[in-house]
C-alpha cells in the first residue's frame, strides 16, 4: 500500500533541494558575469584566469551547489583594498581591477585599470552620491554634471571656462537626447572650429561628460572613445635678454607700475599671484613670502592655480628693497589695481624701451630661464614657482626636498642678480 505522507514528504524534499540549487545557480552566475565584465575592455580578455574548486564528494550531492566556491587569484602577497564593505579585486589575466555594490535592490559594477582608481569611484559613489535619473539631452546631464562633480570642487573661473567652451557646440547637439548623439557629428563639430586649442578644449570637456555617462549609465556607448583628440601646439613664452631686463628694470625704476613688473620679474609670480600679495603675506625678517591667492580676471581674490601654487618662497635680495616699502599695509593687496592693468602698462613701456612684443608672464618665463642657466636643480626652481611635478624623476627628488638645498642654491641666485 503506498504511503501518502511519505511521497509527499519526498516531494517537499525533492522540491526544496531544487530550489537550493536554483539559488546557488543564480549566485555563480552572477560571480561569472561580475568577473568577465571586468575583462571587458582588456586585450587579454581570452586569458581571464577563473578556475572553480569543488569541495564536494561524490556521495554529497545534497549539498553540492552550497559548497561550490569560485576561487579568482588576485594580488597574491598584498592586501586588497576596501572601503564599507566592499573589496576591489584583481583579475589577474585582464589587468583590471573591479568591485561591485547594490543600490536600491540594483547592483553596479565598477572597474578600472588600478586599484585606486576603482577606490576613487566606489567613494565617490557610496558616499551619498545620487545616480542621476530621468537624464535626456545632453545639456540636462551637463548640468547635473556641474553639480555632482564640479560645483564647489573646481574654482569658478574653471566653470566659466567650460561655460565658455560649449559656446562651440553645436546648439543641436547640445540639445540633443544625449544617447542618439552621433561621433560623426561631433567630429564635424570640432572640424569647425577655427582656433586649435579650442577644438581641444571642446574635446576634453566632451571626453569628460561622455566618461561620467558611461559611468552612470547614461549611455549605452562613449561615442568619444572613437574620437582622436585634437592637437594643440602650445606656444612657448619668451625668456628676456640681459640686455632687455636691464632695459626693462632700469625703466621701471621710475615707472608707476614699475614695482609690480619688477616683483614679477624677480620672483618669477604669475600675474594673479603677484596682484592678490598683501602687507600679511611679506615676511621682511626671514624674508621669505607668503603665495597662498590669486586675484581674477573679475577682480576677486581666488586660490592659487593649483595645491603646487600654495607655497612659501624666499624672498631674494633683488626684491627685499621692493616690498620693504609695502610690508606695513597688513590685509591690504599692496597692487590694489585690476588684472588687466600689468598687460596694459607692459605694453607701453615695450613700446618705450623698444624691446620684443611679452607678456607678464614671459617675466615669470624669464626667471625660470635665468634660474636655469644658474644650473640650479628643477626641484628647487618648481618649489620657489610653484609648478606641478613634470615627471616620476622630478617628483621623487622633489619629495626629498629640504631647507638646507634652497639656502645654498638661493645664494647661488642672490651672487648672480
Amino acid at each position: 500500500m503506498i504511503n501518502k505522507i511519505e511521497i509527499y514528504d519526498s516531494f517537499l524534499m525533492l522540491a526544496k533541494h531544487q530550489k537550493e540549487m536554483i539559488i546557488n545557480t543564480l549566485k555563480i552566475t552572477d560571480i561569472f558575469i561580475t568577473y568577465f565584465e571586468g575583462c571587458k575592455d582588456s586585450k587579454n580578455k581570452n586569458n581571464c584566469n577563473l578556475s572553480i574548486e569543488n569541495n564536494t564528494t561524490n556521495n554529497q550531492e545534497t549539498n553540492t551547489y552550497n559548497n561550490l566556491s569560485l576561487n579568482f587569484k588576485t594580488n597574491q602577497g598584498k592586501e586588497n583594498m576596501k572601503f564599507k564593505g566592499k573589496t576591489i579585486f584583481k583579475n589577474k589575466k585582464c589587468n583590471t581591477w573591479y568591485t561591485r555594490y547594490r543600490e536600491n535592490g540594483k547592483q553596479y559594477y565598477i572597474s578600472g585599470k588600478t586599484q585606486a582608481e576603482v577606490l576613487k569611484e566606489l567613494k565617490l559613489r557610496l558616499n551619498n552620491k545620487p545616480i542621476p535619473k530621468n537624464v535626456t539631452t545632453l545639456k540636462m546631464w551637463y548640468e547635473q554634471w556641474l553639480e555632482l562633480f564640479k560645483i564647489n570642487k573646481v574654482k569658478n573661473e574653471t566653470l566659466k571656462d567650460y561655460n565658455k567652451t560649449l559656446k562651440n557646440l553645436n546648439e543641436q547637439i547640445f540639445n540633443k537626447n544625449i544617447k542618439q548623439i552621433t561621433s560623426i557629428e561631433v567630429i564635424k563639430n570640432i572640424n569647425e572650429i577655427t582656433k586649435e586649442r579650442t577644438k581641444q578644449k571642446l574635446y576634453e570637456l566632451l571626453k569628460a561628460l561622455f566618461d561620467k555617462a558611461k559611468l552612470y549609465n547614461i549611455v549605452n556607448n562613449n561615442i568619444m572613445d572613437i574620437i582622436e583628440k585634437p592637437k594643440h601646439i602650445r606656444q612657448q613664452g619668451i625668456a628676456l635678454t640681459n640686455e632687455e631686463q636691464i632695459k626693462l628694470i632700469n625703466y621701471c625704476d621710475t615707472y608707476i607700475y614699475g614695482d609690480l613688473f619688477k616683483v614679477t620679474l624677480f620672483q618669477g609670480l604669475r600675474v594673479g599671484e603677484v596682484l592678490a600679495i598683501t602687507g600679511n603675506d611679506i615676511d621682511i625678517e626671514n624674508k621669505k613670502l607668503i603665495i597662498n591667492k590669486s586675484l581674477n580676471e573679475d577682480g576677486s581674490i581666488d586660490t592659487t592655480k593649483n595645491i603646487q601654487s600654495n607655497r612659501i618662497m624666499p624672498i631674494f635680495n633683488n626684491t627685499l628693497e621692493i616690498l620693504k616699502k609695502y610690508k606695513n599695509k597688513n590685509e591690504e593687496r599692496i597692487f590694489n589695481f585690476g588684472y588687466n592693468i600689468p598687460q596694459k602698462h607692459l605694453k607701453k613701456i615695450i613700446s618705450t624701451i623698444n624691446i620684443r612684443d611679452i607678456s607678464p608672464h614671459d617675466l615669470r618665463h624669464t626667471f625660470i630661464t635665468n634660474c636655469k642657466n644658474l644650473n640650479i636643480p628643477e626641484h628647487i626652481i618648481q618649489h620657489w614657482i610653484g609648478h606641478r611635478i613634470g615627471s616620476k624623476i622630478t617628483s621623487q627628488i622633489y619629495t626629498h626636498y629640504n631647507e638646507k638645498d634652497t639656502l645654498l642654491y638661493l645664494e647661488k641666485y642672490n651672487k648672480n642678480l
